[in-house]
């Protein structure tokens, strides 16, 4: 893939995810939802074993989720 047709396609599904989510903790919870509803094993437990985690990227001031605006205007690099 060339990497003018990756930004593109990047840039068409983040976009995307701004329109379908509110934020970062309704977009974590959707993944989240997500991978419990295509487990393999389907004991539909990812939540669970991962809540430690989710919570520290939901609220620690360091996390990513916590620093980059949700909003944010999305463009090509150049």
């Amino acid at each position: 893939m060339e990497q003018d047709d990756y930004w593109t396609y990047l840039l068409q599904i983040t976009r995307a995810a701004q329109r379908s989510y509110s934020g970062w903790s309704e977009y974590v919870n959707g993944f989240a939802a997500g991978v419990q509803y295509v487990d393999a094993d389907l004991t539909f437990d990812y939540v669970s074993r991962n809540r430690p985690v989710l919570t520290k990227l939901l609220a620690s001031p360091h996390s990513p989720y916590r620093q980059v605006d949700w909003n944010m205007v999305l463009e090509k690099p150049s």
